[in-house]
C-alpha cells in the first residue's frame, strides 16, 4: 500500500478501516509534515495558528470590509504542506488530491446547511493544469459543491506575486450562470492556501453584493 501523498510503499501494520479505505493513508513522514491547526487557538477571522484573538491582519480587513471571513485551516503552511502542494498544484500530480481527504470531509461536516464553493480557476488556467485543484480534493473527499462564481479574466499566478500586488489584485469574479439560480443564503468558499485573504474577500463580496447573507470559508492551509 502506498502513501496517498508521497507514494512512498507504507510498510507498517494497519488497521482493518486503513485496509478497506486505504486511497487516504498517509505514511509517518507524511502524517508528521501535516501539522493540523486548533481551531479554537487560532484567530477567528483567518485561521492563523496559536492566534485566539483577531490578529492585525483581520482588524484591517475588519475596517475595510465591515464583516469577517471567519476562515478555518486545516494545517499549517509548513515545509510538508508545501512540498504536497508542490507536487498536486504544480506538477500535476493527480493522486495526491486523497491526502488528507479524511480530514476534509470531517472540517465539512461543521457546516450542514451552507453551501460549498470552491473557488474556480480561469479557462486559461484550467487548461495549462487540467484540473481545479480545490475540486479535485472536494471530489476525493465525496463532497458535493456548487460552482457559484467563475473568473472573469485570466491573471498571472498568485504564488509568484508579492504581499502588496496580493493586496491589489482586482475583482476578478462575477456570478456563474448557475450560480444566479442559487437560492441558498449561506456560503462557505473552500480554497487551498489563505495568504492575505485579499481572493477570498473578492469572492465572499461577488457573493453578498448578489443576495447570498453568509459568506465564510475554508482553507487546506494558512
Amino acid at each position: 500500500m502506498k502513501c496517498s501523498s508521497c507514494h512512498r510503499e507504507i510498510v507498517e501494520n494497519l488497521t482493518l478501516l486503513e485496509l478497506f479505505f486505504p486511497s487516504n493513508i498517509r505514511c509517518f513522514h507524511c502524517q508528521e509534515q501535516f501539522k493540523r491547526i486548533v481551531w479554537e487557538q487560532a484567530c477567528p477571522g483567518c485561521g492563523r495558528k496559536n492566534n485566539p484573538a483577531l490578529c492585525s491582519d483581520c482588524q484591517k480587513w475588519q475596517k475595510q470590509s465591515s464583516f469577517l471571513l471567519n476562515n478555518r485551516a486545516l494545517f499549517e503552511y509548513s515545509d510538508g504542506f508545501q512540498e504536497w502542494i508542490e507536487f498536486f498544484k504544480f506538477k500535476g500530480d493527480y493522486q495526491r488530491r486523497f491526502a488528507f481527504s479524511t480530514e476534509l470531509k470531517e472540517a465539512l461536516s461543521a457546516y450542514p446547511h451552507y453551501t460549498i464553493c470552491p473557488l474556480p480557476l480561469s479557462e486559461e488556467r484550467f487548461g495549462d493544469r487540467g484540473f481545479n485543484q480545490v475540486s479535485a480534493c472536494l471530489d476525493a473527499a465525496g463532497v458535493t459543491y456548487f460552482p457559484l462564481l467563475k473568473r472573469k479574466r485570466h491573471d498571472t499566478p498568485q504564488a509568484g506575486k508579492k504581499r502588496e500586488e496580493r493586496l491589489q489584485l482586482q475583482q476578478p469574479f462575477e456570478m456563474a450562470p448557475d450560480g444566479k439560480k442559487m437560492r441558498a443564503s449561506k456560503v462557505l468558499l473552500v480554497d487551498d492556501v489563505y495568504t492575505t485573504g485579499r481572493t477570498l474577500f473578492h469572492a465572499a463580496d461577488c457573493l453578498l453584493e448578489n443576495g447570498f447573507t453568509t459568506v465564510k470559508s475554508l482553507t487546506f492551509a494558512r
